[in-house]
């Protein structure tokens, strides 16, 4: 093209004058929508509009295959898209011919735009006509046939979608407009092609558009194709306005009823809402994703605010998001249901919420549903309404692994809780049941003991649903929470009475004996195996004491004896609890003489003093054998020194009062107890307290 000279240039700038004032002018859905007013300068002039993807003629052309919208996604013009698009022109030019009385002019394929939403609009008003005014109203503005004179062949409108009577009379009216989209429509059924290219000469325009009558348009769908002729007649009294087109039966089918109904919604009464949003979760799933993603969930989450039909618009709001991306969801969706997490009312609302949990967490981060949703599910505990309840507590389980050990602790177990203790609703309180047994990963071992088994004790529902629900939480905490003796006595005896209710039947008996059965299974054998290691250290300590009958006499003996003692505070606990009914003055005679890693006494003194700080004080025999200990003046390994140290500080009680410094100890004893410093000389402590 080659570069225009300043008049041309002048006529170009007017031309685009004449497009942004029309377009301010006209304020409609289906026109292009302008957000930024003329700005013009010495040398440019602009304008700015809505954000738009491609024109029409682009996508029928190929010029932009593999477009993306806005979301991302390629753009395709299946033939729900080219319906809705017509739609969406049709209207466009009927509300220009039948309320503003504007004749468009110059519609062609690259007059429709294409926004990221996939809305066409109309545009390219810079030939536009006004049919109500009379000659010389237009005031200085140019009439359409003065424009076209002054403009480079550049700039001429499109010959190829003109009208007869505009391109020969060059006369611009509302049935000129239908013929051009008549022609628009068979260059998106025919890869680009009109339906007659204009000729050099008028009489070779003038046989084109004659050959269009015996054309028999097989690749327009059969619903419009003889709409179609008509639009592209050569008399202008024959082609049907705006509004007759979008009554033909080529829209007439559910996909596109179901779009021109949600995009007129607000004027709609409420009982035509509700009705229509009761049928839709059945259309949706025959719209093909991209329609659902940006057209119908656009128009949905325009009316969430309407809490009067919230419950039915939900569900489908929802069901949509499940096949948006976590990005799109968090940035299109998230923020319409963030002031929902709150409400308590309408219940349905609530429920339908917490019936799509399980696709808010999955399109939401951690952090983001643990902020913003979960509150939702715990307070729905809160609610009074028996089905809020039930649909809260089956999501709980779901949920448990997100939830902190504080807030299971403080809030949703005395929920549960209170639930459990207080609904008359079966279906509730088999849930709630249901709760406890999804929170005992979480719960800890004294709650489980001091709270929820209390509880099972105490319910007074003798239905088999709660008891068999019961069975398999008692199983569990009585398989995996509980020790030997704690299943013994609060888990079987609870079952062996809840087993005997008349209204179970034979098969959930058999399951009662089951479980009892291996719990019971499970308690013998750990039982045994205590029993029989507590039957061997009771060999090996007779054939000890045989063997060694005192305490042993000068410095070996009293080194003896203490290697004997330490080597007994190594002993595993329940050998140590054991040992607790002999006589303190025969330890020495319990094992042989051995040599003892003094490295391992500081692991075996705090064992063996946390076993005896509940036991009566050792009797006199030891104490003895202590001051024994301390009497010795020659000189010992430090580490044995250390080593007596530590048994003096683990075994004495603080009855005794402090034991000081032995002159062949060199060991800096401490108080016990009641002392709370160091000796500072033999029968006294820093900080008071009775010594030895």
């Amino acid at each position: 093209m080659h570069p225009f000279n300043t008049h041309e240039r002048e006529q170009v700038c007017e031309l685009l004058k004449r497009e942004a004032t029309q377009l301010t002018r006209l304020r409609h859905p289906s026109i292009l929508e302008v957000v930024e007013p003329v700005d013009e300068s010495r040398t440019a002039i602009a304008f700015a509009t809505e954000p738009l993807m491609a024109t029409v003629g682009d996508l029928v052309h190929g010029r932009r295959r593999g477009q993306v919208s806005d979301d991302g996604e390629p753009f395709e013009l299946d033939e729900l898209e080219i319906q809705k698009g017509l739609i969406q022109v049709a209207k466009g030019l009927q509300f220009c011919h039948q309320d503003a009385k504007l004749a468009h002019g110059n519609l062609n394929p690259e007059a429709i735009f294409v926004n990221g939403k996939g809305d066409w609009k109309l545009g390219g008003f810079a030939f536009s006509t006004f049919t109500n005014r009379p000659a010389g109203a237009l005031g200085n503005e140019l009439s359409v046939a003065e424009l076209e004179d002054m403009l480079p062949d550049a700039c001429l409108p499109n010959r190829d979608y003109m009208a007869p009577e505009r391109a020969f009379d060059r006369r611009v009216d509302l049935s000129g407009d239908m013929f051009s989209l008549g022609a628009l429509i068979h260059a998106i059924y025919y890869k680009g092609e009109p339906p007659a290219r204009a000729g050099r000469t008028n009489n070779a325009h003038s046989a084109a558009i004659d050959a269009i009558e015996k054309k028999s348009l097989e690749q327009i769908p059969a619903s419009l194709r003889l709409m179609v002729h008509q639009m592209l007649s050569k008399q202008a009294e024959q082609r049907p306005s705006a509004a007759a087109f979008q009554q033909s039966s080529y829209f007439d089918n559910l996909l596109v009823s179901t779009i021109r109904f949600l995009e007129t919604f607000c004027e709609k009464s409420r009982d035509q809402k509700i009705q229509f949003l009761k049928g839709l979760p059945r259309v949706l799933p025959q719209f093909p994703d991209r329609a659902l993603k940006k057209k119908i969930l656009t128009l949905l989450l325009e009316e969430i605010k309407d809490h009067t039909i919230l419950p039915l618009i939900l569900p489908n709001v929802l069901s949509i998001s499940e096949k948006l991306s976590a990005t799109d969801f968090t940035n299109r969706v998230l923020p319409a249901l963030k002031p929902l997490f709150s409400i308590k009312e309408p219940a349905a609302a609530v429920v339908a919420l917490l019936d799509k949990t399980s696709v808010l967490q999955k399109k939401t981060t951690p952090a983001t549903f643990k902020e913003e949703v979960l509150p939702l599910v715990v307070n729905a505990l809160d609610s009074t309404i028996p089905l809020v309840q039930e649909r809260a507590l089956k999501v709980l389980p779901t949920v448990a692994e997100t939830l902190d050990y504080t807030v299971v602790k403080n809030s949703v177990f005395p929920k549960t809780q209170s639930l459990f203790c207080t609904t008359n609703v079966l279906s509730v309180k088999v849930n709630t049941l249901i709760c406890f047994h999804a929170m005992l990963k979480t719960l800890d071992k004294f709650t489980i003991v001091e709270r929820l088994l209390p509880m099972l004790r105490q319910a007074g529902s003798r239905e088999p649903a709660v008891i068999m629900a019961s069975l398999v939480l008692y199983d569990e905490v009585g398989r995996n929470q509980l020790d030997k003796e704690q299943v013994a006595s609060e888990v079987l005896p609870e079952l062996w009475r809840m087993c005997m209710d008349p209204g179970l039947n034979l098969a959930q008996f058999k399951k009662f004996m089951k479980a009892i059965r291996e719990l019971t299974d499970k308690i013998e054998e750990m039982q045994a195996k205590h029993l029989g290691e507590m039957k061997r250290l009771d060999d090996s300590t007779r054939a000890s004491a045989n063997a060694s009958p005192g305490l042993g006499t000068g410095r070996v003996g009293a080194v003896t004896t203490l290697a004997n003692i330490c080597l007994l505070l190594t002993l595993p606990d329940d050998q140590l609890q054991a040992l607790r009914r002999f006589p303190w003055a025969t330890l020495s005679s319990f094992f042989p003489v051995a040599a003892v890693a003094p490295v391992a006494m500081p692991h075996a003194f705090p064992l063996m003093r946390r076993h005896l700080q509940a036991q009566p004080p050792p009797p006199p025999p030891l104490l003895l054998l202590l001051l024994l200990l301390r009497s010795l003046h020659l000189p010992w390994p430090v580490s044995l020194q250390r080593m007596t140290s530590s048994v003096v500080s683990c075994l004495v009680p603080a009855r005794y009062g402090c034991l000081t410094d032995g002159p062949g100890l060199n060991v800096n004893a401490w108080c016990l107890h009641e002392c709370t410093g160091p000796i500072t000389q033999i029968g006294q402590c820093e900080g008071g307290g009775y010594t030895g």
